[in-house]
């Protein structure tokens, strides 16, 4: 991508003074990633989408410019590149500065039209040396008067985003939810804690009699690795992984409150970015929640998605059973297996992906 700026509005073009404050604004952004090089690129891509440009890059640090419009949304945009540390933002007010230069530009102009009228009135060349010198020294303050209000105008119409990224670790110090079996969940649970036991792979009879079916089927293209009445594990050849779970909860408690205390957990202790999140209804009319989360790792952005659905109540049972299915891969894995897990699933997908910056994933469903 070229570094250099789109075609930038002189300082006619620019509007007035009068028509409201004139602002400069810039950001500086901490981002915390496990994947520098690959932030860094869709954090230019995502620039690029707004028209702004790479201004520099050097090692971790990236300066971009967007348009005025379009800085606060890219700034809200920085948690797509990875784990916002911290930001700062700030905004200088440049309208007297910028009315000062207009009118001295104005003055000088047209000072420069009288020596130029008196250049023609000249009676000797003593006379006329004296105005041509006089007309250069004008000439060159004027040029440096377009100069700073050329780059004034740049600095109100494109604002500067300074990113600096740091590496951290997939997993790194994180906190822990209060409730056991929110912290059982995550990618790093379904990528690392499956049961690999080849003597409940494949369909054995008496087994499937004595522990129940589960209630979901493997995806297409995946081996069953767990199947019993409360628990599935599956896995693609390239390993994306479906794991579904039932845990008992507090019968008092609803979906919503869980689906904030899963997202508390993820989002708040564990990094990751929420994709988007939509209430779905299970098959036997429980309401519940689906949400799609993004998390950076070693092999790049990972995408996470998860339903929560209660069971029916059992009279015999003062705690309810709540039903999650899981599903983690890879971005271009995501995008290979995710309508097979929705054929699969008790619920289809119902949350909308939003595709990476430059990458072209599936269609909104």
């Amino acid at each position: 991508m070229s570094t250099l700026p789109p075609e930038l509005p002189n300082a006619d073009s620019t509007r007035h003074p009068e028509a409201g404050r004139l602002q400069v604004y810039s950001g500086n952004v901490q981002v915390s990633t496990t994947d520098i090089e690959s932030s860094a690129n869709r954090l230019i891509a995502m620039v690029k989408e707004k028209n702004g440009y790479l201004q520099s890059r050097t090692d971790a640090l990236v300066v971009c410019r967007v348009p005025a419009e379009h800085f606060q949304t890219t700034v809200d945009r920085l948690e797509d590149c990875g784990t916002v540390v911290s930001q700062s933002v700030q905004t200088d007010d440049v309208t007297d500065e910028y009315r000062g230069f207009g009118l001295r530009l104005g003055v000088l102009s047209s000072s420069r039209q009288r020596l130029v009228a008196l250049m023609g009135q000249a009676g000797n060349l003593e006379e006329l040396l004296k105005l041509e010198e006089r007309l250069t020294k004008l000439a060159a303050e004027i040029e440096s008067l377009k100069g700073k209000l050329k780059k004034l105008s740049q600095g109100i119409s494109y604002s500067t985003i300074q990113v600096n990224f740091a590496t951290r670790s997939v997993v790194g110090h994180r906190k822990s939810s209060p409730f056991p079996w929110v912290k059982q969940l995550g990618t790093e649970q379904v990528q690392t804690s499956f049961q690999v036991n080849t003597e409940t792979s494949g369909c054995c009879p008496i087994r499937n009699l004595v522990e129940g079916r589960a209630p979901m089927s493997a995806p297409e293209g995946f081996l069953v690795f767990v199947s019993s009445r409360r628990e599935l594990q599956a896995v693609s050849p390239d390993d994306a992984r479906v794991w579904l779970r039932e845990f008992p909860v507090d019968a008092d408690t609803t979906t919503d409150f869980w689906a904030r205390v899963i997202q508390t957990h993820l989002i708040g202790h564990q990094g990751y970015r929420l994709v988007d999140q939509t209430a779905v209804t299970g098959p036997d009319r429980q309401s519940g929640h689906q949400m799609l989360f993004e998390l950076d790792s070693a092999q790049g952005p990972m995408r996470y998605l998860l339903t929560a659905l209660p069971q029916p109540k059992r009279v015999w049972s003062s705690k309810q059973r709540i039903q999650v299915v899981e599903f983690a891969a890879t971005a271009e894995l995501y995008a290979e297996y995710v309508d097979a897990v929705g054929e699969a699933s008790p619920v289809s997908v119902a949350v909308k992906e939003r595709p990476l910056p430059g990458s072209v994933l599936l269609s909104e469903r």
